[in-house]
């Protein structure tokens, strides 16, 4: 949980909010580590496999439609370069 806060830039809170609702709704759950025992491993479920969207394209096309709206080519390769 405390990777997922970092690499998303989220407060722990509001991780624990999430990931309370994703566990909630049948998509998410939580796991012991099995080599610390304090840390928890959020694991997705085979409903959220089935169910959920993990197509780059779909995910990232709204994202590509905007750039492309707003930038020129040239900066959003310079974008993608960095």
């Amino acid at each position: 949980m405390s990777e997922l806060s970092r690499l998303l830039n989220v407060s722990l809170t509001n991780i624990t909010l999430i990931v309370d609702g994703l566990e909630k709704d049948g998509f998410a759950g939580r796991q012991s580590d099995e080599t610390d025992r304090m840390a928890k491993r959020i694991k997705l479920t085979e409903r959220a496999e089935k169910e959920v969207s993990f197509d780059s394209e779909v995910i990232f096309k709204p994202a590509i439609q905007l750039f492309s709206s707003v930038f020129e080519e040239k900066e959003i390769l310079e974008l993608v370069h960095y």
